[in-house]
């Protein structure tokens, strides 16, 4: 009777334990994200809790005296570029219980991984932040989570893919000109450029004079009347980001009497807990719902970190500037509200047709430029996909592209207008199929030495030019 007990007390043991392990435990099992086009979790939507060892090989950060359970996510691209950010226990605005976490993104597949970029955290920070350029787009992806010396706890994960932007300029008149709402994320902020003074503002508030420690600056014109909001999120959740959204009278190329409309610059409140200054902390931005034009130094009774939206009139030219007062070096990520009614930004937009819909491997596909734009574009490139032969092209087109795999094909046009404007457009293209000549088959045939026999034999061999 005692060892049927000490055996139920076992298997009670063994079934928990195999009921706690997370169902992406295993790459096989990883997690699919279906949108990451800045996408965030909630806080504690995922942990390590119950993970084991994955038996693929460990990446190059992960330390090799250290035990690493992980957990596995996947995603397709959407854009070349990809921001990754893996937050646990940190004191302001926390993703979870995990501390110092690290992770590796990989390309290929379960059977034949191929590491692309490792991080982590060696210094306890217990949020970790990677962006890793030249993804193939429509392509799939794997993330690998993990926490240094074998620990577990619950974390928020982050992935935003996106097109690269001009790189963050300090100076309000060579400031990066947007033209689409597009989100995307800068991974490194320092400096002030070389114009001093250009950001000296007091947010309403006299004994508090905003200036640049950190900055980049932001321009356009506004093509259709309507409010402007945006949600700036640190990549680093401890820094403090400030900013300020200016009206430019004397158009992009002149910055002389920039009109300041809306000032953030609230933040810690130096000496008092941080209980007391919570909410001015992690994301900020212009809100629809907000009706403060400004927030000053520190966190006074009411501030969110959030200021009322611009009501954009069109034709008319703005300029943000946003500024780490941390001054950490971490950049931030950038997402504008495109709800119906809200101001959009002068620029092309791109677009393109493709025929035929249906091709099969082998067959030419040709694609044709259907971008609009009232001013002048002055650059084309092509990114047809996996895949493609030729597989990429400049020049306004039309192009034609043979593809030698079957599958459904994502192609990207990037377009480059005047003042350095750069917008694109991903899309799913041609569906390549396997066509019924591709295939060639050949016969030998053994015949029977008697009508009884069981000696006759039919050898078939196919074969393809695209297999």
């Amino acid at each position: 009777m005692r060892r049927l007990y000490y055996f139920f007390v076992l298997f009670l043991v063994a079934t928990s334990l195999a009921y706690s392990q997370p169902v992406n435990d295993e790459c096989v099992d990883a997690i699919f994200l279906d949108d990451v086009t800045n996408w965030c979790s909630e806080p504690e939507a995922y942990t390590l809790e119950g993970s084991t060892i994955s038996p693929e090989e460990r990446p190059s950060c992960f330390p090799s005296n250290q035990v690493a359970n992980d957990v596995w996510f996947a995603f397709v691209a959407e854009g070349p570029n990809v921001s990754i950010s893996v937050t646990g226990d940190v004191r302001a605005n926390p993703g979870g219980t995990l501390r110092d976490p690290q992770f590796a993104l990989y390309g290929g597949d379960c059977g034949n991984l191929e590491l692309l970029t490792c991080q982590s955290d060696a210094f306890n920070v217990n949020a970790i932040t990677a962006i890793e350029a030249g993804l193939e787009v429509g392509q799939t992806y794997y993330l690998r989570v993990s926490g240094r010396a074998a620990v577990r706890g619950t974390f928020e994960l982050c992935i935003n893919t996106f097109r690269e932007v001009p790189p963050p300029d300090g100076d309000c008149p060579t400031g990066v000109v947007l033209c689409d709402r597009e989100p995307f994320t800068v991974d490194f902020v320092a400096g002030v450029g070389d114009i001093p003074g250009e950001l000296s503002v007091t947010c309403d508030a006299t004994d508090c004079v905003l200036t640049e420690s950190s900055s980049t600056w932001y321009k356009w014109v506004c093509e259709e009347s309507g409010p402007l909001a945006f949600t700036l999120t640190p990549l680093n959740p401890a820094d403090d980001l400030d900013f300020v959204v200016f009206e430019l009278p004397n158009g992009l190329d002149n910055c002389s009497d920039a009109i300041p409309l809306r000032c953030m610059a609230s933040g810690e409140n130096v000496g008092q807990p941080l209980a007391d200054w919570a909410p001015c902390t992690g994301q900020t931005g212009l809100s629809l719902a907000d009706p403060d034009n400004a927030e000053a130094c520190g966190c006074q009774a009411g501030d969110n970190n959030f200021a009322q939206a611009v009501d954009m009139v069109a034709g008319r030219t703005y300029a943000l500037v946003i500024n780490n007062f941390s001054q950490s070096g971490s950049g931030f990520s950038i997402e504008f509200d495109r709800s119906p009614g809200t101001g959009t930004f002068v620029g092309p937009e791109a677009a393109f047709e493709f025929t035929p819909q249906v091709a099969c491997v082998g067959e030419t596909v040709t694609f044709t430029d259907a971008s609009s734009f009232v001013g002048t574009i002055e650059n084309y490139s092509w990114d047809f996909g996996q895949g493609a032969e030729p597989r990429t092209a400049t020049g306004i087109g039309p192009h034609q592209v043979v593809y030698n795999t079957p599958g459904r094909k994502t192609a990207v046009l990037e377009v480059t207008a005047e003042r350095g404007c750069i917008v694109s457009r991903i899309d799913l293209a041609t569906e390549v199929i396997c066509c019924d000549d591709h295939f060639m088959t050949d016969a030998a045939v053994d015949n029977l030495s008697c009508p009884d026999a069981n000696d006759g034999a039919i050898d078939v061999t196919a074969t393809s030019d695209y297999a």
